[in-house]
């Protein structure tokens, strides 16, 4: 299942409504499930851009779902960044 998810978030395109639903919907399920910890970096990267995005329908729906980082092991998340 990472390896899915690994390949829909790295050839999903960004620049329409759909493709940034995609990428959404995929950074819920790998803060939900358990996946790898460069996932839930590449996640959480995700969800950084949507934040800066200028359009502010992405800003706000990015807002909404901190509960989905809840469940995170952050120690795992925070020794693949410094890799």
């Amino acid at each position: 299942m990472n390896d899915i998810l690994a390949q829909v978030v790295s050839n999903t395109e960004t620049n329409r409504n759909a493709g940034n639903a995609i990428l959404y919907e995929c950074v819920r399920v790998i803060m939900t499930v358990k996946s790898e910890s460069g996932l839930k970096l590449l996640a959480i990267n995700i969800l950084g851009r949507f934040l800066l995005n200028s359009d502010n329908n992405m800003r706000y729906v990015s807002s909404c779902e901190p509960h989905i980082f809840s469940s995170t092991n952050w120690s795992d998340v925070e020794a693949q960044s410094n890799h």
